[in-house]
């Protein structure tokens, strides 16, 4: 009888985890679903580079001077009447290392001579009722002269009202996450391939999110873009060998003619009021570039750095993720199931 009871008890416990674990599973696949109310899937034009290959974005051989049309199908998987506002980017390397899409010209690089919204027609707001699916069309015209490289952009669809974004207050401060949604655009007129150029254009001593920092500011000045990009960087005092700080990253990647700050950061450990060297060697695809450039600190900066650490806010909470409260669960319910086959075997 005593053992009937314990496995009717280790059941119902079973029963709960699972029914916890589902639970907890259907809403990690809310969070990472709820929002995206539409769609959009490009149309393969007939200029692809590779032709007879399926490919969700748009790789362009074009003539110099050559014309042809970017078509997007726009979808409305909601119950409701939505907009969409449907326009051409630029690519630029992001401060985080990683290739992104924007309409902001300030953040394009000086080498980019031909952006690709200076090609492409202007951006399209549309309405889709629900279930409805459009096609958008844009022109893209291929410079009049013959270029090297690639140039790359995106077709970025953007939802404008509330439906397809989510908001979130914190200290009487509105925070609107905006889905979009990216197609990108490779654009070249011959299948050259050119050889990868990096160049190192100002060392500042700064403070990024509030952390005093050293950013490097890295350029690709040649229309090749390329991933598997290290950094390793070492600070050091002016005409010394010992190294202050050093810093290692890789898995970054680069747009075409763009340039990002990459940040040292310099955590607690402050520089005093003096001169320095960064020395920073880049490294892809087999090529390597080494830079040693001398920046400076004066003693302004390095008060109002140390002020601005030592103000430094304490980082929130981060939000449990379903997976850890699954573990959680998980570890709670064999701990008594445990407890219970103890206590059970101690009466027998």
């Amino acid at each position: 009888m005593k053992q009937n009871k314990f496995s009717y008890y280790v059941g119902i416990i079973f029963l709960v985890t699972f029914s916890l674990i589902s639970v907890t599973t259907q809403i990690a696949q809310a969070e990472e679903t709820s929002g995206m109310t539409f769609n959009m899937e490009s149309v393969i034009s007939e200029k692809q580079w590779e032709k007879g290959t399926s490919s969700s974005y748009f790789d362009l051989l074009m003539k110099p001077g050559e014309e042809t049309q970017l078509k997007v199908v726009v979808s409305n998987d909601s119950e409701q009447a939505q907009k969409i506002n449907v326009f051409p980017a630029d690519a630029y390397t992001s401060q985080t290392g990683l290739i992104d899409y924007t309409t902001d010209q300030k953040k394009l690089d000086k080498s980019l001579k031909y952006p690709m919204t200076t090609l492409v027609s202007k951006a399209q707001l549309i309405e889709l009722q629900p279930k409805e699916s459009k096609e958008v069309v844009f022109d893209l015209k291929s410079p009049e002269e013959s270029i090297a490289g690639i140039i790359v952009g995106a077709i970025v669809a953007e939802g404008v009202d509330n439906q397809d974004a989510t908001s979130k207050k914190a200290q009487g401060v509105s925070i609107v996450n905006k889905f979009q949604i990216v197609k990108p655009i490779i654009l070249r007129q011959n299948e050259l391939i050119i050889k990868t150029d990096l160049k190192l254009n100002k060392v500042a001593f700064t403070s990024v999110g509030s952390q005093p920092a050293v950013t490097a500011n890295i350029s690709n000045v040649t229309p090749t873009k390329f991933g598997d990009l290290s950094l390793e960087a070492k600070i050091r005092k002016n005409k010394q060998d010992k190294v202050l700080k050093s810093q290692k990253v890789k898995d970054l990647e680069m747009a075409p003619n763009s340039n990002f700050d990459f940040p040292i950061y310099l955590e607690d450990a402050n520089l005093e009021a003096g001169d320095y060297e960064l020395e920073l060697v880049a490294r892809t695809n087999g090529e390597s570039w080494t830079f040693k450039e001398p920046f400076k600190v004066t003693s302004e900066q390095s008060k109002e750095l140390s002020k601005a650490v030592a103000e430094k806010p304490k980082e929130e909470v981060k939000q449990k993720k379903p997976i850890g409260l699954i573990i959680f669960v998980v570890v709670v319910i064999i701990g008594t199931i445990s407890g219970i086959g103890y206590w059970y075997w101690k009466k027998k």
